[in-house]
């Protein structure tokens, strides 16, 4: 008898998890972040690999990155802003990262519906604007290269999460996603903190607690 008491108490609590985990799935986008800031980026000519940068990660570099220095694809980016988010409620990265995505596609679509052959002409002409990268349905529009996040991180630290907690940056390699995870060491008065940058799956189902204060930097979506 208490052997199917316990075993009816565990089908409960997995239905539990199940019904939070779906539902954290299922809440809309726009609720798992909110903005801190915006920081310029400059023009970079994609020749920077997180493999190579020990001195910007100088507390680890997960050798997981060593696999995408052989890449071939062109990665030289424009200038552009990118923007600071804090999480504001419990997340998985598909719901941290598809709120942007989501928010630019109905941008296109308020747009296209009025004017659809001139937006479609101007997108397939000009395939890095914010017309061009709001239609795509993928994630393209507010992944970063690894080159820049380099850059942030070695310009904008300032930026980064403190006090340990993490800034998560979405990146694509060979028509995959994955995220870069990058920590700060508290730092002594006068002293400078040492950076550690970690290689996670995108498709990753571990839920990130609001009361990490965690950060998220993406591509601007409205230059």
């Amino acid at each position: 008898m208490n052997a199917k008491k316990e075993k009816s108490d565990d089908e409960k609590n997995d239905k539990k998890n199940n019904e939070k985990s779906k539902k954290l799935n299922d809440e809309p986008k726009e609720k798992s972040v909110s903005i801190i800031t915006r920081v310029r980026i400059p023009a970079l000519d994609g020749s920077k690999n997180i493999a190579n940068a020990k001195e910007v990660f100088d507390l680890h570099l997960d050798p997981g990155f060593a696999k995408f220095i052989e890449s071939k694809e062109n990665l030289s980016t424009r200038p552009i802003d990118v923007v600071v988010y804090e999480l504001n409620s419990d997340a998985i990265f598909r719901n941290i990262f598809k709120f942007a995505h989501n928010f630019a596609r109905s941008i296109i679509k308020k747009v296209a519906g009025r004017v659809v052959k001139k937006v479609l002409k101007y997108a397939q002409d000009n395939p890095n604007s914010l017309l061009a990268r709001a239609s795509r349905r993928n994630l393209d529009a507010i992944c970063v290269t690894q080159h820049q996040i380099i850059y942030f991180c070695e310009h904008c630290s300032g930026e980064l999460a403190q006090n340990g907690f993490l800034t998560f940056f979405l990146f694509k390699h060979e028509k995959k996603y994955y995220v870069a995870g990058v920590r700060l060491t508290t730092a002594k008065p006068g002293e400078k903190p040492k950076c550690f940058i970690s290689l996670m799956d995108y498709g990753d189902e571990h839920i990130w607690a609001k009361s990490s204060h965690n950060r998220v930097v993406i591509l601007s979506i409205d230059e």
